[in-house]
């Protein structure tokens, strides 16, 4: 059964009072024992149309015996070096890559599908960032006082 608590995109604070986000995806079949790895691709909606900012790339972890074939991440949005806005507040886009490799050949990673959105997550929170930018999906990092708001 899909549990919508685990596909998406679900920003939060650590203790520290950091921003993090944990990303979740479904891909029946799509198994890291089988060759795959899947990338999630983060990019601050300020930096989308910058050629200077790339996304921030994270591999997400393939979770062994989960019977949709979850994969996942936890990561912390920290700044970067300017002119990157990431780890600043604001709407944040993500996509995903996926990649092959013969098992145990050592060789390198092939790309599959060179970019694709979070196929479970309806939930459009910022519509402008989505038609200017379709092949993504939007979270939002906000401080209103000393919460962090999911807008």
């Amino acid at each position: 059964m899909i549990d919508m608590n685990e596909a998406g995109a679900f920003p939060s604070l650590d203790p520290s009072g950091n921003f993090t986000v944990r990303i979740g995806l479904y891909l029946p079949g799509i198994r890291a024992v089988d060759g795959f790895s899947v990338v999630v691709r983060i990019i601050h909606t300020d930096d989308r149309f910058n050629p200077a900012v790339p996304t921030t790339d994270c591999p997400l972890h393939w979770v062994d015996g989960h019977p949709l074939d979850l994969w996942s991440i936890t990561e912390s949005i920290v700044a970067a070096p300017a002119p990157s806005h990431y780890g600043q507040e604001g709407t944040y886009l993500y996509r995903f890559q996926l990649l092959w490799a013969a098992p145990g050949s050592g060789a390198a990673s092939q790309i599959l599908a060179l970019w694709f959105t979070d196929p479970l997550r309806s939930r459009n929170r910022d519509r402008r960032a989505l038609g200017v930018h379709p092949c993504s999906r939007p979270f939002s990092l906000r401080m209103v006082g000393r919460q962090l708001q999911d807008t």
